[in-house]
């Protein structure tokens, strides 16, 4: 039977024969999916040494995570732990893309607002998917004719309110802020409305306050 167990990051290594690589451009995509969908697959090792997952690892301690799901297969013999770092990555590639279930895929998450650039593809590879066949899809013979016309475009993307993560100094109308949670920009500047600031005090953002009028008269106070 299967078991996943929780191995610390930090003690994992690379298989020594991996020959997968990974881009810093493609981990960061590993990354912000991690964070968006949690980290669903759990890597698989022998030991401490990683026979899938290397990507993920990586990914894992760009994000600052401590601990992740595994499982171990240290019961297989040398050949067949080097045998299943090669198959694991390249079984995966010998998939294809049905192009229209795709199109309208990508055409019904963009009119939800998803954002499309979790999904690991690039503007141009979805403008291509949306607008018709995309010949870089691994799709044999395949041609301009073979498949339908999406006449769909991709949704603009809405206007993110930037984010002010812990530890994060920022400027609001020369009013320094150190924040120690992660608030919008536009959350603050609700809870100060009003209040006269001179520039170079430091305020904290709480994480929570949900008593704002007790806030606000703390920030008045220390204005006073």
């Amino acid at each position: 039977m299967i078991k996943v167990v929780s191995k610390q990051v930090e003690s994992l290594k690379p298989h020594p024969k991996n020959a997968r690589l990974h881009s810093a451009e493609q981990v960061k995509q590993i990354a912000d999916s991690i964070q968006k969908f949690g980290f669903t697959h759990p890597i698989v090792v022998s030991g401490n040494v990683i026979l899938a997952g290397h990507g993920r690892v990586a990914a894992a301690k760009s994000i600052g995570m401590t601990d992740v799901p595994a499982v171990d297969v240290a019961g297989w013999d040398p050949i067949k732990q080097r045998a299943f770092v090669i198959a694991d990555n390249k079984i995966a590639q010998n998939s294809t893309w049905d192009p229209d279930k795709l199109a309208d895929e990508l055409a019904a998450l963009s009119d939800a607002n998803f954002d499309l650039d979790l999904l690991g593809f690039s503007d141009e590879e979805i403008t291509n998917i949306l607008s018709g066949v995309d010949l870089s899809l691994d799709i044999p013979d395949a041609t301009p004719t073979t498949v339908k016309a999406h006449t769909r475009t991709r949704k603009p993307k809405e206007e993110i309110a930037p984010r002010v993560l812990p530890g994060d100094v920022v400027s609001i109308g020369g009013v320094e802020v150190l924040a120690t949670g992660p608030e919008t920009i536009s959350d603050f500047l609700n809870l100060i409305s009003g209040c006269e600031i001179p520039a170079g005090i430091v305020l904290a953002i709480v994480a929570n306050y949900e008593n704002t009028t007790g806030l606000r008269a703390t920030i008045a106070g220390e204005n006073a």
